[in-house]
Formats: structure tokens, sequence, C-alpha cells
């Protein structure tokens, strides 16, 4: 019975990710199609409220997902290759994204800025290529989760799927206002 309780709260958690991921994707397409600074700065709020969607997950991830382990899975070793995966995902996001979306909402505090002024941060791809690898590894995850393959097809699969996390980029590049 807690098992099932604890899977279904895990996937609770990957679904809350997935939510968290889904609303970044908008904030971004938003911050950089904004043509005005209070658009930018809803944006930012959006954002802003991510840290408490994405931390919950995690919690219902990681939480239940070590119960899982301990009570069934403590030989598969396609979960450490998945728990692995999504400390990368966290610390992806932390580092490229945390970054600059912080220097963003520094820049929407002074309130004073034009939209030209935010322009070189939401131009670089790095927003982007984030918000890529991040989904195609969560992706990746949660193949593992389903197929739970051996070690060689855990790498295998978490390597192919940040690489795909690459190649959407030169597509998706910001042609401006639109």
């Amino acid at each position: 019975m807690w098992y099932k309780i604890a899977l279904f709260l895990h996937v609770i958690g990957a679904l809350l990710l997935c939510t968290a991921l889904v609303i970044e994707w908008l904030c971004i397409l938003n911050l950089r199609k904004a043509d005005t600074p209070e658009r930018i700065r809803e944006s930012v709020f959006n954002y802003s409220a991510l840290s408490k969607i994405g931390g919950t997950a995690m919690l219902l991830i990681l939480i239940p997902g070590f119960y899982m382990t301990a009570m069934v899975w403590k030989d598969a070793s396609w979960i450490m290759i998945a728990l692995a995966g999504l400390l990368l995902l966290g610390i992806i996001g932390g580092v490229v994204t945390g970054r600059k979306m912080n220097k963003i909402k520094k820049m929407v505090k002074t309130g004073n800025n034009s939209v030209q002024e935010f322009k070189p941060l939401l131009n670089k791809n790095s927003l982007w290529l984030s918000i890529q690898i991040r989904t195609f590894l969560f992706l990746g995850i949660i193949f593992l989760m389903t197929v739970k393959p051996g070690l060689a097809g855990s790498i295998t699969a978490i390597l192919i799927s940040i690489l795909v996390g690459f190649l959407p980029l030169r597509r998706i590049s910001y042609k401006g206002k639109g």
C-alpha cells in the first residue's frame, strides 16, 4: 500500500516538474517577444513562481523515489542515472537560467529600463539552450522510469536526450517583434 502511495506522489512530482518546464518555456517566449518593460516585468513575475513549483516537484520526486528505491529497486542501475540526470537538470537550471533571470530581475527592480536595455540579455541563446536541454533531459528520465534499461542503456538514453536538447536551438532564434 505504501509503495503505491509513494508511486502516486512520485508521478505527481513528475507532472509538476513538467508543468514548471512548460511555464518556463512560456516565460522565455514572452520575454523574447516583449515590446514593453511591463511585459518583461510580467514574464519575470511569472517566472518567479517557478521556484515554488519546481521545489515542490523535486521533493515529490525525490522523497518517494528514495522510498521506492529502498523498498523495491535497490539494484536497478537506471535509478542512479535518472537521479544524476535530475541533479543535472537542477544544476543547469540554477546556473544558466537562474543567473540570467536574476540579472533580468535586478534590471526590472530598478524600474526605469527600456526594452532595448533588456535585449542583449534576452537575445542570447543561453535561456533557450537551458530550457531545451532540461526538457529533453526530463524526457530521458521519464524514458528511464518507464523502460528501466540496464546501465549502458541508461547512460546512452540520457546522453542522447542531452544531445537532442541542442538540436532545435538554431530554429528557435529570436527574429524581432512577434
